[in-house]
């Protein structure tokens, strides 16, 4: 169904390899991939807002909205990684968490009720933090004078100690809200059977 909802978790797709292909480009663009990823923030919050005011709630939207953050999420974190900022490892973990959940959520939809759950929601918004953070990180590279010793100490200090251990919480929060996701769905199925599965 078109809602204004689901327009703006469209947008939201449309605005991550946006968001990637300037992270890429690297220097001048960061503030612009900044710029897109802040964008792309805001239609998760108005998407869902939306939704509530004009009573427009749809199991397209229900699906649409936390697929639409997975590849926003997925696809900036991809461009770190092509960076060197992210470890392959991680980036793999959260990707595999997230399709996952994903093909759950298809193939349980329409007989198994499955709700975004609140550590999911917090889940999202670490990733979120972690990537702006990031996001500060390569601005602070691509503004200051990297030839002077105590710019690469702070770089190294901050990418190998301080943003390992924002990346590190981001994985581990994944991977159990991942966990909690497999378990309800679990009891769901219980309570709910599946129907019509040959």
């Amino acid at each position: 169904m078109r809602t204004v909802s689901n327009l703006l978790s469209l947008s939201r797709i449309l605005i991550a390899p946006l968001t990637a292909a300037a992270i890429l480009a690297g220097g001048s663009y960061i503030p612009l991939a900044l710029f897109l990823f802040t964008i792309a923030s805001a239609t998760d919050f108005f998407d869902g807002y939306f939704a509530r005011k004009f009573n427009t709630k749809t199991k397209l939207g229900a699906f649409l909205d936390p697929f639409a953050d997975k590849v926003l999420v997925l696809t900036t974190f991809f461009a770190f990684y092509l960076v060197g900022v992210v470890e392959l490892w991680m980036l793999l973990t959260i990707a595999a968490r997230d399709i996952l959940i994903t093909m759950l959520r298809f193939f349980t939809a329409g007989t198994t009720p499955l709700v975004t759950s609140w550590s999911a929601k917090w889940k999202t918004t670490t990733q979120f933090f972690a990537i702006y953070f990031i996001f500060l990180f390569l601005l602070a590279i691509s503004l200051v004078d990297k030839s002077e010793l105590a710019f690469l100490v702070a770089i190294f200090c901050i990418k190998y100690y301080i943003l390992s251990i924002v990346m590190y919480g981001v994985v581990g929060f994944t991977v159990w809200t991942g966990v909690e996701y497999v378990v309800g769905i679990v009891k769901s199925t219980e309570k709910y059977p599946f129907k019509n599965i040959n």
